[in-house]
Formats: structure tokens, sequence, C-alpha cells
């Protein structure tokens, strides 16, 4: 299962960005205003059961006047992964590229990584992974029934005392 959560436009500065190229980065989660980062800010993705995915789109966009190049963008972090396109890209004023950071959890436990872009800007990943939950079962009367979060109760039939 790919849970996309948001997205958000990065700001970009320094190597390949020209002064008068202008980049910024938001998260469009449903937020008003937009949840707005800077190199070094933190995304925090959902908990994700082992086996799912979560993640998030990232839309870069060149809102200045000259051109910007984004030469590398990286991922590390286990169960961290990255998508889009073909670097390097040149971005001419007005320009859009999505890229995608997604999530899938190997081992349960607590998880982090970084996004670094042209070796300047980074944003820092944190996510849980959860282990797949389990299921019980009982037997009463001849039928089986299963335990989940809608149905948690154990029902036994009457016994007499002393008598099983």
């Amino acid at each position: 299962m790919r849970k996309i959560l948001g997205s958000f436009v990065l700001l970009l500065a320094g190597l390949c960005v020209p002064a008068s190229a202008q980049l910024a980065y938001q998260i469009n989660d449903g937020t008003v205003p937009p949840k707005v980062l800077v190199s070094g800010s933190v995304l925090t993705f959902p908990q994700t059961v082992l086996g799912d995915q979560s993640g998030f789109v990232i839309q870069i966009t060149n809102s200045g006047s000259s051109n910007a190049v984004l030469n590398t963008i990286t991922i590390s972090g286990p169960g961290f992964r990255l998508s889009g396109p073909e670097l390097p890209l040149l971005l001419a004023p007005k320009d859009k590229t999505n890229l995608v950071v997604t999530f899938s959890p190997t081992v349960a436990g607590a998880a982090s990584g970084v996004v670094v872009i042209n070796n300047l800007d980074s944003i820092v990943l944190n996510a849980v992974g959860l282990a797949t939950p389990l299921v019980y079962s009982y037997t009463a009367a001849g039928t089986t029934f299963t335990l989940s979060p809608t149905n948690t109760s154990v029902v036994f039939s009457p016994v007499a005392i002393g008598q099983s």
C-alpha cells in the first residue's frame, strides 16, 4: 500500500542557483498556510507497517528570473527511497519538477535519513517501521472467532463449576 501524504516545493541557494534564481519549498498537506521548510528541517513520516509504504511528493519550482541547475539529489537511510528526474536538470524560470520520497521499512523500529540537494541543502527524514500486526483467534462451540480492532471481545460459553 502506498500513502502519499503531501508535497513541498524546495528553496535552494548556492551552487548552480544564481542569485536571480529562486527556489522555495513547502509541504502541501492540506494545512493552511502550507508548512515552509528550510535546509535542516525535519520531515516526519507516519508510522508505517512492514510491507507498506508512505511518502511525500516534492515539487521543486524555480520562481526566480534566471536558470537554476539541480546537479545532485541524494538520499540515505534504511528504507528511504527517492525517485525523480534524471540529473543534471536545468530549471528555467517558472519550471517545475517532482520528486517522490518514500519510506518502506524492512525492520520494525525508528529510522532516520537525509535528502541532500546540490551538496548544500538537506532535509532530515524520520520514520518508524511497525511490525506486522498479530492476528489472534479462538474457537468456541465449534466456531472460530478472530480478534480485530473492531472485535476485541472474547466470549466464553457458560459452564457449570467443576465441568469443562
